[in-house]
This record gives structure tokens, sequence and C-alpha cells, in this order.
């Protein structure tokens, strides 16, 4: 049995982004395969300090309200306090897993952790993310000292996850040389299926007969490449009277992308569906006739593109991180020559004018999902790294 630390920033049951969907999904399936995982993550209201969920054991702590001040003190203090009172109760370690550079960094100095191994998975770029996010140029202090922080994360750890080749391939060019190793992300094979009743699911979604609808679920930010896509459905809506678009998430862009739908003249042909709760994807995605994945950077792997072909519905994406390595192998045409929208249209447009093709990929859909990417596989593999790891004298 392995005893497991792992350290979170922030983490939510619902929404669960696609970094806590791969924490949490490894993290049980761990339990599962005999090991003990407790995660040390700050909270969002769906946890308590100390909770069990499926043989996980929660040891979260507050957020802090008060301002940004209060949020940098908690995010600092919370990691090192909450990890010492685990400690002072007799719980030990032989691994840290750390998701995010700021608490392992936190707690990495602590003399019980000192010759604890580290685990540590590159999501992708933090410096780069907040730098799309809030408009910054690379050299300004917030995001150079992320870039810091990252790559003291990545030099304290013995063994560097990346779900994708991209990925990899990105923390390498960042970071230089260092002890990698890529294996996907996953998909929860039973909660994430066909519906049974396909058309049963578009009608309770207000979608009428001979619509053809495409889906896409992401948070509203530039790099998801939303805005893209409302470019694509404009070109393609005058060929395809009866296309429409569904877009699930929220985020700043919203009210922006709400705009240039208007401005397009395709605003009657887009629902944006806001925040979609966990429990209603599975249907939303198996209703889908398309799954759209737009983004113009930083895609890691793609947690909502497996969970959709889970669900039996083809998915096109953009050229970008890790789509192509979902895609390609499923059927290279699933894959834009460029993410713009005129590479974006005319993929859809291909797929849009084969009815049977498409047809005929839903179940090819489903199963490239169960060959590849079930969370039974991917943690088997976790834990023969992992075990391999711990089996490694120090460097």
């Amino acid at each position: 049995m392995v005893r497991v630390l792992t350290l979170m920033d922030v983490f939510s049951f619902n929404p669960m982004g696609g970094a806590g969907r791969v924490m949490f999904e490894t993290a049980r399936h761990m339990v599962r395969r005999g090991h003990e995982v407790t995660v040390v993550c700050r909270r969002r209201d769906d946890l308590t300090e100390d909770q069990v969920v499926d043989g996980v054991r929660f040891r979260t702590f507050a957020s802090a309200g008060g301002g940004r001040l209060a949020l940098l003190r908690a995010a600092q203090q919370g990691p090192v306090r909450t990890v010492a009172s685990l400690l002072a109760e007799g719980r030990g370690f032989d691994a840290v897993h750390a998701h995010h550079p700021h608490p392992l960094l936190r707690v990495r100095g602590m003399r019980a952790l000192r010759n604890v191994p580290i685990w540590y998975t590159f999501h992708s770029p933090w410096p780069e993310e907040v730098a799309l996010l809030r408009g910054l140029p690379r050299w300004s202090p917030g995001v150079v000292m992320r870039a810091w922080m990252e790559a003291k994360a990545v030099s304290v750890s013995r063994r560097v996850h990346a779900l994708s080749h991209s990925m990899f391939r990105e923390a390498r060019r960042r970071y230089g040389k260092f002890h990698g190793i890529v294996i996907n992300g996953g998909v929860d094979l039973e909660r994430f299926r066909p519906p049974a009743d396909r058309e049963a699911a578009r009608a309770a979604l207000g979608w009428r007969p001979g619509e053809r609808w495409l889906l896409t679920v992401r948070r509203l930010v530039p790099r998801m490449g939303v805005r893209i896509l409302v470019d694509a459905m404009a070109r393609l809506a005058p060929r395809f009277g009866t296309l429409r678009l569904a877009v699930g998430g929220t985020g700043p862009l919203r009210g922006a992308l709400e705009r240039h739908a208007a401005r397009c003249g395709v605003q009657d042909r887009i629902r944006f569906l806001g925040y979609v709760d966990e429990a209603a994807l599975p249907a939303l995605y198996g209703a889908a006739d398309l799954f759209v994945v737009p983004s113009r950077a930083l895609e890691g792997f793609g947690m909502a593109t497996v969970e959709a072909l889970a669900c039996g519905t083809p998915a096109v994406g953009t050229p970008v991180g890790g789509t192509r390595e979902v895609l390609i192998p499923l059927d290279s045409r699933c894959i834009a020559t460029a993410a713009d929208s005129h590479g974006l249209m005319r993929a859809l447009e291909w797929w849009l004018s084969r009815t049977q093709a498409l047809a005929a990929m839903r179940p090819l859909a489903r199963a490239h999902a169960e060959a590849r990417y079930g969370w039974d596989r991917i943690a088997a593999q976790m834990e023969t790294a992992m075990t391999g790891m711990l089996a490694r004298s120090p460097s």
C-alpha cells in the first residue's frame, strides 16, 4: 500500500474542472487499488473541513474572505497548517502527488516531508494561462513569479507527469530536462455513456426534430476559442438551415460572445446554456450531433472531448495540444487544418455533409473511449509508474 498526500490549489465537485477531475479520479481509483489517498486543498461550498468521498479523505482549509490579501494568507498558511495537523495525528506519507506549484512549494520544506518523493502533474503552463486570461505580458511580475514557482516545482519533483505528449514537450521546452512520463487523462465509462433514448434526451433539452446540434462545453475565456466557433457557425449557416449550436459554460466573455453572435446574424441559432450541472453533462453530450473543441491555445488533454466520445458523440477540434492525440487515432478528419474559423468550418462542413458517415462514427467514438481512456486502465498505469518511482533511489 502506498500512502499518497495529494495537493490541489482549490477543488470543487460542482463544477469540477479538468484538473480537478484528473485529481479526483486518480485518487479514488488508487484507493480502489488498495492505496491510501489524502487530499489537501482549499475548499468551496461542497466540501467540509474533513470529509471522505469514495474512500478519498479530503482535509481542506477555507478560501477565506476579505479580499486578495486574506486569500493570499489562506493559500500560504493553509497547506502547511493542514498537513501539520495530519502529521500530528500520526499520519505518514510515502509520496506527494501535486497538481499545482503553490501548495507544493509551501509544504515541501516541512521536516517530515523532506525525504518524501514528489510526483508532479503538469496540467498546463500556469504562467501562460494567467497571461492569456488577464492579457498580461510575459515579463509582468505576476507571470514571471508564476514561471519561477512552476520551474521550482518541476525541479524538486522526482517524476513529472503530463497528460499528453504535447504538454510533455511544452514542459521540456520551458523547464529543460527532468524525469518525466506521459499518462493520459481518462473518463468514467459508466457515468459517461450513450443515452438509452437519444431522442428523449434531445426533446428534454427543447431540441426540435430535424435540428442538427453542435455542442461545446468550456470556460468562456479567449484561449478556449468559442469566438472562432461562432464565426464558423456564421459561415455554415447559409448551407445548413437546421444547424444549431449549444455553448455550455460560464466565463467573462459570455456577454461579448452573445453580442458577436448577434453581429454575425446567428444569435437565433446559438443557445448559451451557462453553467451545466455535472449530473446533466452525460445526457447533453449524448444528445449532440457533434462535439466541438475550438481551442486556440493550451489544450493540455481534453477531458470534455473524451467524455463526449464516451457518450457516443463524435468530436471535431482544432490542431492544438492534446486534441490531436485524442482525435487523430479515431479519424484524422476530426482535426481542423488550422485553429481559426475557416479551418474549423471546413472540418465541420465535411462531417455535416456526410450524415451517414457521421452516424457511423457514433459507436466508433464510444469504442475509442473504451479502448483508450477508461479510468481503470489509466489508474493501473499510474500505480505502476508511481510504485516504480518509489522503488528508485533518490538521484
